[in-house]
């Protein structure tokens, strides 16, 4: 094995139990000047963090991105898209809603105040002004045009709230004891116990935590 090849295996072995390191680290690792490590960044197909100044860097043998190509080790945060420009432009390409600052920001974990200002004129997005928020769409006429009419019609949707902490433990407990309901049945079974939760209530809980009901629909489900 070359001296290129043992110094990529040296860094990649560190990677895998680090995670990820800054160039000063890299360089003593190896023994070596801060050109020669950039020089290799390349062979290493190495990515640096969107935030920190971009002073992280991993490998994609670590990271482990997300649906949206996101992955944060600890203060460090990394894209599969590429720097924070081009990452932005891809969320909101993705976004069949278009994205506001303020959900951009969210996604990122980054304050959107950071970054928004010098992405307005960007020539692949567009910003459309709706309900006293720019929300930014794709510059594709035909993305963004469904993107900003799916967001329409979100926004003219009645709002529902999420039920309360005490609510959702008994949505829950509902839950386990019927595995097999859906969220019509389960609202009329806590209402026949005396708590009205509508289905619309009960379905933004398992929004808001992420959850996927894998269960037949109600029309479909067996009679308690």
């Amino acid at each position: 094995m070359g001296a290129v090849a043992r110094a990529t295996e040296k860094v990649l072995n560190r990677f895998r139990v680090a995670k990820i390191m800054t160039i000063a680290e890299l360089m003593l690792l190896l023994n070596c000047s801060m050109r020669t490590v950039h020089r290799r960044m390349k062979d290493w197909r190495a990515m640096n963090s969107y935030n920190c100044n971009g002073r992280f860097y991993t490998v994609p043998q670590v990271a482990q991105f997300d649906a949206d190509g996101l992955w944060r080790c600890r203060e460090a945060f990394f894209s599969h898209h590429g720097n924070l420009t081009e990452t932005v432009v891809a969320l909101v390409g993705a976004a069949p809603e278009g994205l506001t600052a303020a959900e951009l920001g969210r996604k990122l974990g980054l304050n959107a105040h950071s970054f928004i200002s010098r992405l307005a004129s960007h020539p692949r997005l567009t910003r459309k002004r709706m309900g006293g928020l720019h929300v930014y769409l794709s510059s594709e006429h035909a993305i963004a045009r469904q993107q900003f009419e799916a967001r329409r019609l979100t926004a003219a949707m009645p709002v529902v709230s999420i039920p309360s902490d005490a609510e959702a433990v008994m949505i829950f407990v509902e839950m386990l004891r019927h595995p097999d309901l859906g969220p019509e049945r389960i609202s009329r079974q806590l209402a026949a116990q005396g708590t009205r939760i509508d289905a619309a209530r009960i379905i933004r809980l398992l929004g808001h935590h992420g959850l996927e009901k894998k269960r037949l629909p109600d029309s479909e489900s067996p009679a308690p």
